[in-house]
């Protein structure tokens, strides 16, 4: 079973923008998180959205040309339908920067984890 990774991207700053498009180290913020995830071995990458503005489309296409598969989601039945069944799950909250290591070590202990159900 593979590990997938569940990424939010709905909250809003104070002027009204996504938290998910603040700049973070000449990306967006959702950028990097799914970098990480991605670097990490979660595949599929799913991100929770109300909305998609022209600027977050913009970051699923960057994403997208990059070669990573990232699948934005409204519903809960269609975010369920993404991952499989007993599949693990690595959320990375709407507005966190989480350092890329402790995004790959988390990966890894789900991975060893899933391992160790099928022994």
């Amino acid at each position: 079973m593979a590990h997938g990774a569940l990424i939010g991207a709905y909250q809003e700053d104070d002027s009204g923008g996504l938290r998910a498009l603040l700049p973070l180290a000449g990306r967006t913020l959702l950028e990097y998180q799914v970098r990480c995830a991605a670097a990490a071995g979660t595949a599929p990458i799913v991100v929770v959205v109300e909305r998609v503005p022209q600027a977050l489309q913009d970051v699923f296409e960057r994403l997208r040309l990059d070669g990573i598969g990232v699948f934005p989601v409204s519903d809960v039945h269609e975010t369920v339908s993404r991952f499989e069944a007993g599949s693990m799950i690595l959320l990375i909250g709407d507005g966190i920067a989480p350092m890329a290591g402790l995004v790959t070590t988390i990966a890894g202990h789900i991975s060893q984890t899933l391992a160790d159900r099928h022994r």
